[in-house]
């Protein structure tokens, strides 16, 4: 967020990039900035006046120098100083269900009172599930997705006043407010960088103490995950104590692995296997849920983005 005024009508004067280096991510923070004034309401703003300015270039230049990682936290506020009302809202947010790469313009199509039917329209968009309050922290699995929250207000509830204690505010009907990022998440570049390097090693990354959940409920989990030329290869091993066994043929590790984040459980992860499994990891299909997902519990956040 940068500290501007949010209902000033020209568009705010981003600082350039300096191009005389290799590449301008050096010029950048490595943590998101804040400040006391809403990017929200700034992007809402800009795309109201229409065609008198040019948002994709400012926009742009936002997202160099103000990302929104998978260690950033957004918040639902009704202005900079004041938290939204216990009573009345409503939270639900949203991941697009497109990445979005350098070209896209990523203009949004809410803007318009919801009666038109087009305003609040949430295809493209996929709700996530358990994201439903005032807070979001993004995740590995939004990174390159842009995110928005639809916000439901119930006049007739903020003041907790009974109808006729409400007078005129219980004729108020209730009416929603899309606040939506004007660009994709991207990654922190700490957690990819180490990521990167352990995934680098012969023997690749291991991340132990995995709880199971659904069918694996009860167990106790280890991935050891190892370069390939196309994706990836991963043994899963079943741990008790110190000793851990392999619950397929090491000889035939699963290839290209892939997992989704939970958006509203910081820890929980599933993992699916898009290029099937190997006819040895008979055991790792029964504890698959029916879609064929394997559910986990990292014992950390940072685990679990890693």
């Amino acid at each position: 967020q940068l500290d501007v005024d949010p209902d000033a009508i020209e568009v705010p004067q981003v600082p350039q990039i300096p191009t005389d280096s290799a590449s301008p991510l050096d010029h950048l923070p490595l943590a998101p900035s804040m400040s006391s004034s809403s990017l929200i309401s700034m992007g809402s703003r800009a795309r109201s006046i229409g065609d008198k300015t040019d948002t994709s270039s400012w926009r742009k230049k936002l997202a160099r120098l103000h990302p929104v990682t998978n260690t950033s936290v957004l918040l639902i506020r009704t202005s900079a100083e004041s938290p939204c009302p216990a009573r009345g809202y409503e939270y639900q947010w949203y991941r697009s269900c497109k990445r979005i790469d350098d070209k896209a313009d990523c203009e949004s199509e809410s803007g318009e009172d919801a009666s038109h039917g087009s305003s609040f329209n949430v295809e493209g968009w996929y709700a996530l599930s358990g994201a439903t309050y005032a807070a979001f922290q993004p995740s590995a699995t939004d990174i390159g997705h842009r995110i928005r929250c639809v916000i439901t207000v119930d006049p007739t509830q903020i003041s907790g006043l009974s109808s006729s204690e409400n007078g005129d505010m219980s004729d108020e009907e209730t009416f929603q407010v899309v606040c939506e990022l004007p660009f994709a998440v991207v990654a922190d570049s700490g957690l990819f960088n180490a990521a990167r390097q352990s995934f680098s090693g012969p023997n690749g990354g291991v991340f132990a103490n995995l709880k199971g959940r659904g069918n694996a409920e009860g167990r106790m989990f280890r991935l050891q995950i190892m370069p390939a030329e196309q994706g990836s290869r991963m043994i899963i091993f079943q741990t008790s104590g110190t000793t851990a066994e392999p619950i397929h043929n090491i000889q035939q590790p699963i290839l290209a692995a892939s997992a989704i984040a939970a958006p509203s459980e910081p820890k929980v992860f599933e993992l699916f296997f898009p290029s099937g499994l190997p006819a040895s990891a008979v055991m790792v299909q029964a504890l698959c849920n029916d879609d064929g997902r394997f559910l986990l519990r990292s014992p950390n956040r940072v685990s679990r983005e890693s």
